[in-house]
């Protein structure tokens, strides 16, 4: 619960014994200033009160984004592991096939990457 929920139906509380103290002593001016201070408080409620809902919906959303996202990438990872399980064994069979050739492939990939350094 937001702050502004509390203090603003503590503030509404206040105003309107104020204004009630005022209107039984005849201080129109305790008066005023009590309904001033209620609607004060009611418009502070109001606020906390949409600062909760923007809390609200924007865990919600964050909520089910997550859950898309992952779903969504979900489906990708899952196809990029085949594909690469795939892959992985092509290059099993190749290495299989031609052992000197990726023997030399593996070779040259080796002093290809350690001449970057």
């Amino acid at each position: 619960m937001d702050q502004n929920r509390i203090e603003g139906a503590a503030r509404e509380g206040a105003g309107v014994v104020r204004q009630a103290a005022g209107s039984i002593m005849g201080d129109t001016g305790a008066e005023i200033g009590g309904r001033i201070d209620e609607l004060a408080g009611q418009a502070q409620r109001a606020v906390g009160r949409a600062m909760d809902d923007v809390r609200d919906t924007a865990s919600y959303y964050a909520d089910h984004a997550n859950e898309y996202v992952g779903e969504y990438m979900g489906d990708y990872v899952d196809g990029a592991r085949q594909h690469l399980d795939t892959a992985t064994g092509t290059v099993s069979e190749y290495v299989r096939a031609n052992p000197l050739l990726a023997i030399g492939a593996a070779f040259a990939i080796g002093v290809f990457l350690g001449s970057r350094r």
